[in-house]
């Protein structure tokens, strides 16, 4: 860029450039990167990063994750995931019966054995098979009767399961 476009060329004659008497335009005035968090940026850090600096709790030596991982699951969300799956039960028929087969005991066999190990009746659920342990009781109570296999489940998950009238099966 030539020198004229420059603002600097604006700035000429006026003392400090544009970056006041008092507080200079220097390097870092108040520290490289994250300094003073604890000292004269702690209003900052204390207003939007809360918790950022300190430890909390027992230190728990050798931790294993796998022991506190415990994926759960609110009630709302498994009526959608059954009705997904009642929407899929009805797509994948329709292609069995459109495939060639000569053999019509093939093609029956085909499906069943497809509906035993993927598509068990619409009607109940297993959420192990989403990667889930627990049922929590969130959202409305259930439209339809439903059996819902889980690990674990809340009072209120299964207060919920109950008044809808279907049932919940505590499975290892």
């Amino acid at each position: 860029m030539p020198t004229d476009k420059k603002k600097t060329r604006k700035r000429r004659g006026h003392v400090s450039c544009g970056h006041g008497r008092i507080g200079k335009n220097r390097k870092h005035p108040g520290g490289r990167g994250n300094a003073g968090g604890q000292h004269h940026h702690k209003i900052l850090f204390d207003k939007y990063h809360p918790g950022y600096f300190g430890k909390k709790g027992m230190r728990q030596f050798h931790k294993k994750q796998q022991h506190s991982f415990f994926p759960s699951l609110n009630l709302d969300r498994v009526s959608s995931m059954i009705w997904k799956k009642i929407e899929v039960k009805d797509k994948i028929y329709p292609f069995f019966d459109k495939n060639i087969f000569n053999n019509s005991l093939v093609k029956n066999n085909l499906n069943e054995t497809f509906e035993k190990n993927y598509l068990p009746s619409p009607h109940q659920i297993n959420i192990s098979h989403y990667g889930f342990s627990k049922v929590l009781g969130k959202g409305k109570k259930l439209i339809f009767p439903f059996i819902i296999k889980a690990k674990n489940f809340s009072k209120i998950a299964e207060k919920k399961i109950i008044k809808s009238g279907g049932a919940f099966v505590v499975s290892s």
